[in-house]
């Protein structure tokens, strides 16, 4: 898995591209928000472990063998011992798509890829009756897809071992019983593989994605993803039937033209309830709605135009003193004349996300601006600059910066990655 995705970045990540790095299976502190830096993807790509469970074949064997030594003259039903835990690590893998799909609403206009290195969902969601979590897990399935289609973003499955998946377990099955009644070869082993697949399929194909399986050459399904996700048409409409009843809406893209191959999701799953208005981030700040959500943006906003730089520096703690500089592009600003002073209005809001994804204590500094016509001249020339001070202990830090005029009404944002050094050491 670790050499797939490395493969991706260090191959078809472009330098102006932005990319994170999620893993289902550990807390956040292994992955790596949003960043054009391949050394931080590459970082949180090693961090990866393989966390896949012995197939439910082989923990039936184990549990058949297990019963035969108490009791040998009866019959025998194995069972999937690690069923349990199979579940729970389904369940978590759906939820993180689930979540990184809505995460990514957030981000507007245009495609959005979730890359997803995996070997499908390890657990059969069609033995209702000898799985308990079946139905759940379906459940759970069938969530993460109505979350993505609404998102507009697209799910590629990849399964990492190419051709001859699930042969690496065959080798592992022991002398078989001799029992007529109970089949644990290599046939129920590699039918597991096949559904894991299937799923992989099918989270793909419903979000408007493709699994890569049993492929021998990832390079050239990589560059499919990456001219898929470069090149294409975004339409959009404002549906007719806007009612919130979670039913799902069936949607058909037709072309006129010959010879053309079109590619387009089914449909969405309308949502539920009331929509939520709440901001993750920006709750914290006491920020404008407006800065809330550009602070909550995946990506930079551009309505704003700016250019940040942050340096540590030792402080009178453990804690280092952090200068951000926050430098604005003029033309952005509408000044207006009033009262022999030219006035416009800046909110600015520092805030600091730590390696696990929590936002820590930021600065909101909103600043009046009043200058003569002499100091306008000289703004335009030279641009405008503001800094700011953080306390930060020694870490990896994302800083989010958020802006806003109050006469023009442009809003930006950018994230620049930190690294904060103990300089006690």
């Amino acid at each position: 898995v670790r050499a797939a995705a490395r493969q991706f970045v260090q191959r078809f990540v472009s330098e102006n591209d932005l990319v994170a790095v999620i893993h289902t299976g550990s807390g956040a502190r292994a992955g790596q928000e949003f960043t054009s830096s391949k050394a931080r993807l590459l970082a949180a790509i090693d961090r990866f472990q393989g966390q896949k469970l012995p197939s439910a074949t082989l923990a039936r064997l184990d549990d058949y063998y297990a019963q035969r030594i108490r009791a040998t003259d009866q019959a025998i039903q194995a069972r999937d011992t690690l069923e349990a835990e199979r579940a729970h690590k389904a369940r978590s893998s759906l939820n993180v798509l689930e979540a990184v799909a809505q995460y990514l609403s957030n981000i507007r206009g245009r495609r959005k890829a979730v890359v997803w290195f995996g070997e499908g969902i390890d657990y059969d969601i069609y033995q209702v009756f000898e799985n308990k979590s079946a139905t759940v897990v379906r459940e759970d399935m069938r969530k993460a897809i109505e979350t993505a289609t609404r998102a507009g973003v697209s799910f590629y499955g990849v399964d990492p071992p190419g051709v001859g998946a699930g042969l690496d377990q065959v080798i592992d099955i022991p002398n078989l019983p001799v029992d007529e009644g109970v089949d644990f070869g290599p046939g129920p082993l590699l039918e597991e593989v096949r559904r894991a697949q299937d799923m992989l399929r099918t989270m793909s194909a419903e979000t408007g994605g493709f699994a890569i399986v049993n492929h021998s050459d990832l390079n050239a399904a990589f560059a499919r993803i990456i001219e898929e996700n470069s090149s294409y048409y975004l339409l959009g409409y404002y549906p007719s039937n806007d009612k919130r009843d979670g039913r799902f809406r069936k949607v058909e893209v037709r072309v006129r033209r010959p010879g053309l191959k079109v590619r387009w999701r089914d449909g969405y799953t309308a949502p539920k309830g009331r929509a939520s208005t709440s901001s993750d981030l920006g709750a914290k700040t006491g920020a404008s709605p407006e800065v809330r959500a550009a602070l909550d943006s995946p990506i930079p906003v551009s309505g704003l135009p700016m250019r940040v730089f942050a340096a540590p520096f030792l402080g009178p703690s453990r804690k280092a003193a952090v200068a951000v500089v926050v430098e604005f592009n003029p033309d952005a600003f509408a000044f207006v004349e009033q009262n022999g002073t030219h006035d416009e209005e800046l909110e600015l809001v520092i805030l600091p996300v730590d390696a696990a994804g929590r936002p820590l204590e930021g600065v909101r500094t909103v600043v009046p601006m009043r200058v003569q016509k002499a100091s306008l001249d000289l703004l335009r020339a030279n641009g405008f600059a503001m800094a700011q001070r953080l306390d930060l202990s020694p870490g990896k830090y994302q800083l989010h910066v958020a802006a806003r005029t109050s006469n023009a009404r442009r809003t930006g944002a950018v994230r620049y990655d930190l690294d904060v050094p103990d300089f006690t050491k």
